[in-house]
């Protein structure tokens, strides 16, 4: 059991690959079949559950949620003080209903209880992000990484936070030093460019960006676009975007690309379609002050503030207004938007 459990271990670190993903998963359940009272077995699966998509593990939202939740109650009954099972607990409540304040609670807890816990530093960054407060999430998305180097997604996460910030210099630092293939730090690369650049820093960095998607094998229709999306946000070019069919993922930020590119109805379709099947985290993406965003026109208009009336982007939209942090929140008062 032991044994099964180590390696599902070392594949929670390259969790960016579908397969380590779904082995360690196999593994965790694996130690906990072996030795059913093993707490860590219960807590390991419950937690990298809470971290997963149904598109990564090949199952619904609701035999994903109903999983990860049965593990995370089995591991509290085998050992009430499990820490992994309620940094768990805490990454399921953010990513699958937004429930930030009850996550931030068992962060804090865990922390006080534990303050060198790698997974607990991870989760803090998230429920600080999620609440507006992205330079102390940096704090311990620091920490995390100390912990764990090796795990490309923590480097993914910073790049995100960076972004969120509006630190174009930092995005690009961070996916330069970044290892090749390092869980789409390129993405939020192309996405600083189109939201932060200037177009001198355009011209003077795009061809370092190319040469990066280039090495990580991007297709040439995805480099196409990408320059496509740079240079409409930075110089107001038109170039057309295929719409993303539905039942395939998406997030806001191609929510906030296909609302420049394609008009405000295509944007409203493919949040709705990020609404169903991405973490509640992916809005944090597109609340910024940066171009690649809904416009405050779009904003204000009644059917923004219904995409924020769904239950897990409502309880992000009170958390961070709490904290005075409204930039892509909807916009009052409300105003039919006529633009395309």
């Amino acid at each position: 059991a032991y044994e099964a459990y180590l390696r599902a271990l070392e594949r929670v670190s390259v969790r960016d690959d579908r397969d380590a993903r779904v082995e360690a998963i196999k593994q965790f359940r694996l130690a906990a079949s072996i030795q059913p009272d093993f707490a860590d077995a219960h807590a390991g699966h419950a937690y990298l559950t809470a971290l997963s998509l149904p598109r990564h593990v090949g199952m619904g939202w609701r035999e994903l949620i109903s999983r990860q939740h049965r593990a995370t109650v089995r591991a509290l009954e085998l050992d009430p003080d499990n820490d992994m099972a309620w940094v768990a607990r805490a990454m399921a409540f953010k990513n699958f209903e937004g429930k930030v304040d009850e996550a931030l609670a068992i962060d804090q807890a865990v922390l006080k209880r534990s303050p060198n816990f790698g997974p607990a530093h991870y989760s803090m960054a998230g429920s600080l992000w999620m609440r507006g407060r992205p330079r102390e999430a940096l704090d311990h998305l620091e920490q995390a990484i100390d912990g764990d180097p090796f795990d490309t997604l923590l480097q993914f996460y910073r790049a995100k936070i960076l972004y969120s910030l509006g630190d174009y210099e930092a995005v690009r630092d961070a996916a330069k030093q970044c290892p090749q293939r390092c869980a789409g730090v390129g993405w939020f690369w192309l996405l600083s460019m189109a939201g932060f650049a200037t177009a001198d820093v355009y011209r003077e960095d795009y061809p370092l960006l190319l040469r990066s998607a280039v090495d990580n094998g991007v297709s040439p229709q995805e480099i196409a676009d990408g320059r496509g999306i740079i240079e409409a946000f930075i110089f107001g070019r038109d170039y057309p975007l295929d719409p993303i069919d539905e039942g395939e993922y998406a997030e806001f930020s191609d929510a906030a690309i296909d609302s420049r590119m394609s008009g405000f109805d295509a944007g409203l379709r493919t949040a709705r379609l990020a609404l169903e099947n991405a973490h509640s985290d992916s809005i944090l993406d597109i609340l910024n002050q940066g171009r690649v965003t809904f416009s405050p026109e779009q904003r204000a208009d009644p059917r923004y503030h219904a995409l924020f009336r769904h239950p897990k982007l409502a309880r992000i939209a009170v958390a961070r207004r709490k904290e005075g942090v409204t930039a892509g929140l909807p916009i009052f008062p409300v105003k039919r938007y006529t633009g395309r």
